[in-house]
């Protein structure tokens, strides 16, 4: 994409598949196949992401905004590292304006929540729910 037209390309450390279809000049064939792949296994690019991390309560909150969308499916709650639990939600383009509203507004609410002080306890932060879309780390 980055070379000038007609200019010479040269590939390297590349294999199988995907040289053969640059060595013979097929690379459309090879990407019209890569994404017939990835629409039957709903990986990006035939599908949207949303990554949904936090406090298990808020994750399922956020999860709980988007129960009437039409989304095509939800992964997880997984543990992760840092504390908290991941989900994420796979959906068609023509749904990411319903699930970006609904989850922005879970986010809001989240971030907004007045959290009462439990007596002999210190007051706590409210929870801290990340929200990202197509985040490429989640299929690596």
């Amino acid at each position: 994409a980055l070379a000038a037209p007609r200019a010479p390309v040269v590939l390297a450390g590349v294999s199988g598949a995907l040289a053969q279809a640059f060595a013979a000049g097929n690379h459309a064939l090879f990407a019209s196949r890569e994404l017939v792949d990835r629409r039957t296994l709903g990986f990006p690019p035939a599908v949207r992401t949303a990554t949904i991390t936090g406090p298990a309560d808020a994750v399922g909150s956020a999860l709980d905004a988007i129960a009437g969308i039409a989304v095509r499916d939800v992964l997880g709650p997984i543990p992760v590292d840092t504390g908290g639990v991941r989900s994420v939600v796979r959906f068609d383009y023509r749904a990411g304006t319903d699930v970006a509203r609904e989850l922005r507004s879970a986010l809001i609410r989240n971030a907004t929540t007045r959290r009462r002080p439990v007596a002999g306890r210190p007051q706590r932060a409210a929870p801290s729910l990340r929200l990202h879309f197509d985040d490429p780390e989640v299929w690596t």
